[in-house]
């Protein structure tokens, strides 16, 4: 396997990420990533919602778009 340049790198990792939302969309699976600084649950029928962890450590989720 050969080293990749950034522009194959990052064709490699959208396919990837492609590939990861599909799989999770058919078996139900929520996503989780960070968008722009905020912890983000992405459930597989598309709803988001911002996590966030309150100072007495109590996760609290809000709807987002």
């Amino acid at each position: 396997m050969s080293a990749k340049t950034g522009q194959e790198l990052k064709e490699v990792l959208k396919a990837a990420s492609k590939s990861v939302r599909e799989k999770a969309k058919l078996t139900g699976a929520p996503l989780f990533y960070m968008q722009n600084g905020n912890r983000v649950r992405e459930d597989a029928d598309g709803r988001k919602y911002a996590l966030i962890v309150d100072g007495d450590g109590k996760l609290l989720e809000f709807s987002i778009e």
